[in-house]
């Protein structure tokens, strides 16, 4: 994250390891918070259309930062 910061690929104003941690917790949520996922989503944490949507929202969010760095 401090190299991809260091040459301007994620914007300066945002802190690599706390933003390394933010995204672990994200990628961990739905194994860590089944419960919340069936809430918020209403959709089982395991199953394939959720996981293909998340990993999906995940993706984008990560490009969005680095789009916005640059």
């Amino acid at each position: 994250m401090r190299r991809r910061q260091a040459v301007g690929e994620l914007a300066p104003d945002l802190d690599p390891a706390h933003l390394l941690l933010a995204l672990f917790a994200a990628a961990c949520a739905p194994l860590m918070l089944p419960q919340m996922v069936r809430r918020i989503c209403g959709a089982e944490p395991g199953s394939q259309g959720f996981t293909t949507q998340y990993a999906n929202l995940l993706t984008g969010l990560v490009q969005h930062l680095l789009t916005t760095a640059q």
